[in-house]
């Protein structure tokens, strides 16, 4: 019997510790999301058109940031979409729809803003495609992958390794063929349950000038 009631004595003992440590987190909690809203400015409502104007302002800046990070998110699922598992489509499908209501609240919250940074980004795109490294090749694709190799000094200079970031995407093209053979790999798991068929295979660029296919200039 006192063996029992030391127990029930120490069960009880461990549940109250539990609910104070979950009441406490949740005190904290509050307290942020709180601090959060304050920092905005909407918790004490606007004295005036001047105040009403910062807040907008600063919920604008933060819905930037949020969207910023958000399309970063996003581009890096839908990269691994058709690799992944089907929860990383779902989960891209959930941010497409974060990213639509983030920029409609920034749109209402902060048109001019939001003008300006999309004006912004039109330009950057622009001054991108007109810095084009591959813009020589739009009318006289290359004849060999090497011809594609030497647009990059680094790439030559550097003894011919592709550990560098450049506008030639030396390394993402040197390691292409890796990757889609790691994907061919996981392909063959998903349907065969291994991958002893690819057993020998190996994978290397080639030069890929259909007409087709626009804007190419080699793939794996």
């Amino acid at each position: 019997g006192l063996i029992f009631e030391k127990k029930e004595f120490f069960e009880r003992e461990k549940e109250e510790r539990r609910k104070r440590r979950h009441k406490s987190r949740v005190n904290r909690s509050e307290e942020e999301e709180e601090e959060g809203a304050d920092v905005l400015g909407f918790r004490e409502g606007f004295e005036g058109a001047d105040e009403e104007a910062t807040a907008r302002k600063r919920l604008g800046r933060l819905l930037k940031d949020t969207l910023e990070e958000l399309h970063r998110l996003h581009v890096n699922a839908s990269c691994r979409c058709s690799t992944r598992a089907p929860r990383v489509k779902e989960a891209r499908d959930k941010l497409t729809s974060y990213r639509r209501r983030a920029r409609e609240a920034y749109k209402t919250v902060d048109f001019e803003r939001y003008e300006t940074d999309l004006r912004d980004r039109f330009e950057k795109k622009r001054k991108r495609e007109d810095a084009d490294a591959f813009a020589k090749f739009r009318k006289n694709p290359p004849k060999s992958i090497e011809e594609i190799r030497t647009c990059c000094e680094l790439f030559v200079r550097n003894g011919r390794s592709p550990h560098h970031l450049c506008p030639h995407l030396c390394y993402y093209r040197e390691y292409e063929p890796a990757r889609q053979l790691f994907v061919l790999r996981i392909a063959c798991c998903e349907k065969f349950g291994s991958a002893k068929k690819l057993e020998g295979w190996t994978s290397e660029l080639a030069l890929n000038n259909s007409t087709s296919i626009s804007n190419s200039a080699a793939n794996s």
